[in-house]
């Protein structure tokens, strides 16, 4: 008689699908590592018992090899086991892993750092200096620059800014110098990064005096119709709006045009209306 799958494994079984649907929706997972991270959940009778929970597992062929996916995946990793295996990550990290698991790593961090108890958790292990570190060690790869923006964006809200500010911001900069106008997925996430940087009046004036208008207006004016870099571009850039030098910063880098821009390509996304927003808070003058 084969033995009945307890309740708990179900709702392992189900939060670790949630979080690789996540990860799918997020882009940091293609199809083939998708089908690969879902195939290594179920097994047998969690299988059967998942499926009964409504999940749905699709056979289909894939490229990659198995063992390139699950615990050897540094994101997989952290999805399966949380912050236990943070320690084991950033120490892989550290000991100079090749780009594709630096981007696993920031990833990883990332998930982690969208909740207030972990952020401040994986900020005491220093994993700001550990993901700058993944960055400047491969500049030129565009998955770690997105997943090491996501993952510094992350850690840049509430405690976090000032160290990010201090030690992230030029890696970020650098990351959507190098691949703002041909990765709308780095644009985005950098955007994103910026925004929380430029959070507190300290951090505005720093990321405005760093360029952070004109890399977000570059970034917006590469991929027009991309709502997601334009919601993330205009949420930044309204962040900028706090000073009149934020405000000049932004109109000398073509930041109205971009915003108008936005109004007229999206109209009726979320984006639309940030984008609105921001030109009001620009024409105001009262800052």
């Amino acid at each position: 008689m084969s033995a009945e799958i307890s309740q708990p494994d179900v709702e392992e079984g189900t939060r670790e699908l949630e979080n690789l649907t996540k990860l799918k929706a997020d882009g940091v997972l293609d199809e083939g590592e998708y089908a690969l991270a879902k195939q290594r959940v179920m097994d047998g009778q969690r299988r059967a018992a998942l499926e009964a929970a409504g999940w749905v597992f699709q056979e289909r062929p894939v490229a990659q090899p198995v063992q390139a996916i699950g615990y050897t995946d540094l994101t997989q990793e952290i999805c399966a086991s949380g912050m236990l295996a943070v320690d084991r990550v950033l120490d892989t990290m550290r000991g100079g892993a090749g780009a594709d698991q630096q981007a696993q790593g920031c990833a990883g961090l990332a998930i982690l750092a969208e909740k207030d108890g972990t952020r401040s958790k994986i900020l005491a292990k220093d994993a700001v200096g550990v993901i700058v570190a993944a960055m400047t060690a491969h500049p030129t790869d565009s998955s770690v620059a997105a997943s090491g923006c996501s993952a510094l964006g992350n850690l840049a809200i509430g405690e976090g800014e000032s160290d990010v500010r201090a030690r992230g911001l030029r890696p970020v900069l650098a990351a959507m110098a190098a691949h703002g106008t041909s990765s709308a997925k780095v644009g985005a996430k950098g955007c994103a990064a910026l925004a929380n940087c430029a959070f507190s009046t300290e951090g505005e004036t720093e990321v405005v005096a760093a360029g952070g208008a004109e890399a977000i207006v570059e970034a917006m004016c590469a991929f027009p119709l991309d709502t997601k870099l334009q919601e993330e571009g205009a949420d930044a850039l309204c962040n900028l709006t706090g000073s009149a030098a934020g405000k000049a910063a932004i109109a000398f880098a073509g930041g109205v045009a971009a915003l108008e821009a936005v109004r007229s390509n999206v109209t009726g996304h979320p984006a639309a209306q940030r984008a609105q927003d921001c030109l009001a808070a620009i024409n105001d003058e009262g800052t």
